[in-house]
């Protein structure tokens, strides 16, 4: 029969995996996001192209909707 110390002590080793998972998630999709506006969105404004701040905005969501499932997925699988 398992002891109340048990219990505890895998709930512990669970918690660590999820939080270092939801690091390492928010982390990668933190720097995705700053690479994206610093650089490419920056470069897009100073164009000839016809591109607005909202039109930069919706590519900006777009680009982190599609990301995070990726970034969950490899992070699923390294941990």
């Amino acid at each position: 029969m398992h002891t109340k110390k048990e219990a505890v002590i895998v709930g512990t080793m669970f918690s660590v995996v999820s939080i270092t998972f939801c690091l390492v998630v928010i982390t990668a999709l933190s720097i995705s996001q700053l690479i994206y506006m610093s650089k490419v969105g920056l470069l897009l404004l100073r164009t000839k192209i016809p591109v607005s701040f909202k039109d930069l905005l919706i590519t900006f969501l777009i680009r982190t909707i599609i990301s995070l499932p990726i970034i969950e997925g490899l992070a699923y699988i390294y941990f």
